[in-house]
């Protein structure tokens, strides 16, 4: 699995469905750092990759209606709530505030080994024909050259 996955239970404000995006999470010096890409995921579907831009740090009690009105669509004081849902009551959580890109970066395909399997089943059958082919061909090519000019 790939270690820097941001993954969302819920697309706050629609914020995934924009070139850029906030999120709001425990400062983590370590799994958070500018420059690093992410594995980005809304409930188990993988969105796509997306750069680590900048962070900002702060503190649950310290956040304004700016900030949680950008990042959630909600007022302070519900914004303030759904943090301490998710991380537990009555602290003043460290928080980073986390600013990412959409980055260009297609994502590995899932193989089918089955469906592999049989392309590569058809195209070895197809290479065999062709082979055959060239062999007639190169077979009628040194007969004519035996055969004496007219």
């Amino acid at each position: 699995m790939f270690p820097n996955n941001l993954k969302f239970s819920y697309n706050w404000n629609g914020k995934l469905s924009t070139g850029a995006f906030t999120t709001l999470r425990l400062f983590n010096e370590k799994k958070y750092v500018t420059g690093f890409v992410y594995r980005v995921y809304l409930k188990d579907e993988f969105l796509g990759m997306a750069k680590l831009v900048g962070i900002r740090r702060t503190r649950l009690y310290m956040l304004n209606e700016f900030v949680a009105r950008l990042d959630t669509g909600y007022s302070l004081a519900k914004c303030q709530q759904i943090i301490e849902r998710m991380y537990g009551k009555g602290k003043d959580h460290d928080l980073g505030l986390y600013l990412l890109v959409w980055h260009k970066v297609e994502p590995q395909a899932s193989i089918n080994i089955k469906n592999l399997r049989s392309k590569v089943d058809t195209l070895s059958c197809l290479l065999e024909g062709a082979n055959k082919d060239l062999a007639a061909i190169r077979s009628r090519k040194n007969i004519d050259d035996e055969l004496p000019a007219t």
